[in-house]
């Protein structure tokens, strides 16, 4: 009777930590072409996401905090002229959802109105800003949503 050696293997590597994944951007616009420009600032190193439905958003939202579409973004950036779910109604539901809550959220007008950016303030908007209407407006908002996504959860910013 042939007797065979025992199979030895290799003791198992050390897990090694996945990658952080890239900082993420949630665009929530009935119109996200319109923000070409904003995104080809952004440069690649950025996940980027769009919804053109506030009720689209809410699904991918839900989907990515139960662990079942990657990562939540670290910033949503809201038209807060949607269709369906207002703007507003998205950032509030963001703020009342444990897993939600600590998103950074920019919410976008089609003008300046401070009355409009007390309402996003009061509701707890990290900034409420003009749409970018031209490619200058476009870098100076991709300039300041970096900072906002690279920056340690908590830490305070000083103005665009």
């Amino acid at each position: 009777m042939s007797t065979f050696p025992p199979i030895f293997t290799a003791p198992p590597a050390p897990h090694a930590e996945a990658p952080s994944p890239a900082p993420g951007l949630l665009i929530v616009d009935r119109r996200p072409g319109e923000y070409a420009a904003l995104v080809a600032e952004l440069g690649t190193d950025l996940r980027v996401e769009t919804a053109t439905t506030g009720h689209l958003a809410v699904v991918q939202l839900r989907l990515a905090t139960g662990g079942d579409a990657g990562p939540l973004p670290d910033l949503v950036l809201i038209d807060l002229d949607l269709p369906g779910i207002r703007g507003l109604d998205l950032l509030r539901l963001i703020r009342h959802t444990p897993e939600m809550r600590h998103l950074q959220t920019v919410m976008v007008a089609a003008a300046d109105d401070p009355e409009l950016r007390f309402r996003c303030a009061q509701e707890g908007a990290t900034a409420c800003l003009e749409r970018p209407r031209d490619a200058a407006a476009a870098a100076r908002l991709a300039r300041f949503l970096r900072r906002l996504m690279l920056r340690p959860r908590g830490a305070a910013m000083a103005s665009a």
